[in-house]
């Protein structure tokens, strides 16, 4: 084998190795359990048994991650990380994913493209500085590919949860005609549809374990719309001043109907400018070919009498 395709084939493991380490830690794994086994073995569960229960995610690819993380995360701006942390929240993976991990995970997808451009373009030409140039393309994709994945689902999420919030302020505001608003929200959160009712079952368990009003503010930076946070004002002021919750609901709902209504007539007016360059580029020059195609050699010919094509 010669020392291209040696660099190749080290190129692709590693980048295969760093895909799977990635997708191992972002994705997850399902949990490894041993209860039944050692119940018929008729032991109890040791210190060793609960670490192997744990999954391999967290036995194996979490050390490599956080290893990789802290110098990484060290000479990352801190309003970066911030940002970051603000979006991971706003995806809904608070839970799963922190900014660490998300960082060095990027770092490896850089390190892994890299290694991977090098490798493809030293076993195709063997030129190593075309190499190094065309991996850096492909590390600026994988750094770019996991940022853009977690801003569009950041904001498919909240999308969805602005969709879904007027009819949920509905209800609630039916629910609060005949019980408390704890009760109201666990109403709710049975009831919403989609991410939203995820975030009013995870508020009315905060409120039971903490202070309502803090769970609140935490529920409003959580999801980060502007529409949440005047729901959130509007209940601790009610909870505050003792002022009635049923009419602000009412116009808050009603606010966010016009403010959708008016965003999609703003898609409406935009939809006409974004089809114009798929229009010029991709649908017109076909559509000249079939048509003035046939009459090119005719033209040509008239134009200049001795030439045949």
């Amino acid at each position: 084998m010669t020392t291209a395709n040696l660099a190749l084939v080290a190129g692709i493991s590693a980048f295969l190795s760093i895909v799977l380490i990635i997708a191992g830690t972002v994705a997850g794994s399902r949990k490894v359990t041993i209860e039944t086994r050692l119940e018929l073995m008729g032991r109890p569960l040791s210190a060793s048994d609960e670490d192997l229960r744990a999954p391999i995610v967290e036995r194996v690819w979490r050390p490599i991650i956080s290893s990789i993380a802290t110098p990484v995360t060290r000479i990352t701006p801190q309003r970066v990380t911030a940002r970051l942390q603000r979006t991971i929240q706003y995806a809904g993976l608070g839970n799963t994913l922190d900014v660490t991990t998300f960082v060095a995970a990027r770092a490896l997808a850089m390190v892994g493209g890299w290694l991977f451009g090098v490798a493809l373009v030293l076993a195709a030409t063997g030129n190593i500085l075309n190499g190094m140039g065309i991996g850096l393309g492909i590390a600026a994709v994988a750094y770019l590919v996991p940022t853009q994945w977690l801003q569009g689902k950041a904001k498919r999420r909240q999308s969805d949860i602005r969709l879904a919030l007027p009819d949920a302020l509905d209800l609630l505001l039916l629910c609060l005609s005949a019980m408390s608003p704890e009760r109201a929200l666990a109403r709710v959160g049975e009831r919403a549809a989609g991410p939203l009712r995820e975030e009013f079952q995870r508020l009315r368990a905060e409120m039971v374990l903490r202070d309502a009003h803090d769970a609140l503010r935490t529920f409003a930076d959580r999801i980060g719309l502007e529409e949440i946070r005047s729901l959130v004002a509007a209940m601790i002021q009610s909870d505050t001043l003792g002022s009635p919750l049923s009419q602000q609901l009412t116009l808050l709902a009603d606010d966010i109907r016009v403010k959708r209504r008016q965003r999609a007539e703003t898609l409406a007016r935009e939809a006409p400018i974004k089809m114009i360059f798929p229009l010029v580029l991709l649908i017109l020059p076909p559509l000249f070919i079939v048509i003035l195609g046939p009459s090119v050699p005719q033209i040509l010919h008239s134009l200049v009498p001795g030439l045949h094509l």
